[in-house]
């Protein structure tokens, strides 16, 4: 599935409330946060916040897939 039909399918998904007060985040164990465990790693461990964020960017764009953007960065 390229980025940007990815992006379509998520823009077309029904979402139960137009503009939530908070979103929170759910791990499959059950575990429920405020902040994404991956995004905190990534920011503090990882490549740090800004490229993180530009990597989004560039999949929530439809511009690159998230494997890639995962993938270039170091």
């Amino acid at each position: 599935m390229s980025a940007s039909s990815a992006h379509d399918e998520l823009k077309a998904m029904h979402w139960p409330v137009e503009n939530p007060k908070f979103i929170f985040f759910t791990d499959f164990d059950g575990t429920i946060t405020l902040q994404d465990s991956n995004d905190y790693m990534t920011d503090n461990i990882g490549f740090g916040g800004e490229k993180r964020r530009q990597s989004n960017k560039g999949v929530l764009e439809g511009k690159e897939t998230f494997r890639y953007a995962r993938i270039r960065l170091p």
